[in-house]
């Protein structure tokens, strides 16, 4: 008896132990960042775009978690005057360097296939933490690597930045943001 009550322990906790897979994302790994606010009036689009966020993508029996870091400082708009005052006055980089996105509890149908996924999580920005909703698409793209788009929209006034405005134009409160990332296997 004693046996077979060591043999289900054993059994239990290498199922347990198993249990989780982590793939890691850096900016060095072809990731991307976009962002996309519109001016008023409307036909105005600030476009911007980064290297993509360094995160750690976690997939655990059907539920997947992740925390992506993404660095301000990289943010770039095109235009060198837009980009210098976007992130002094407003996102305050030097206080505030990065934003962070933090993912829990995403139920995923399998590890192992292309999916859609609506998320919830919070969004670290502007030494605020507030809630973001968004898509995530999951893609298998061999049995080492994953890929992942992620979708959210956040309003500038919950994170305490101020709309900016300049000649006549001012940004929308709505900003749009997409991440593209490479997953590898940590």
């Amino acid at each position: 008896m004693l046996k077979s009550f060591r043999l289900l322990l054993c059994l239990l906790l290498a199922t347990s132990a198993e249990a989780s897979t982590k793939y890691k994302t850096t900016s060095s790994t072809e990731g991307h960042l976009e962002f996309l606010a519109l001016g008023r009036p409307a036909m105005i689009r600030i476009k911007g775009e980064s290297v993509g966020p360094d995160g750690v993508l976690t997939l655990s029996e059907g539920f997947a978690q992740a925390e992506f870091h993404l660095k301000l400082a990289e943010l770039n708009t095109g235009i060198e005057m837009r980009d210098k005052h976007m992130k002094e006055k407003y996102l305050e980089i030097e206080k505030n360097p990065e934003a962070i996105l933090t993912i829990e509890n995403l139920t995923l149908k399998s590890q192992d296939q292309d999916q859609d996924v609506p998320f919830e999580g919070q969004l670290a920005l502007h030494g605020q933490n507030k809630k973001v909703n968004g898509l995530l698409s999951y893609k298998t793209s061999s049995s080492a690597q994953k890929t992942a788009h992620a979708e959210f929209k956040f309003k500038l006034s919950e994170f305490a930045i101020s709309i900016p405005s300049y000649a006549g134009i001012t940004v929308a409160d709505e900003v749009q943001i997409k991440l593209d990332l490479n997953l590898k296997p940590e």
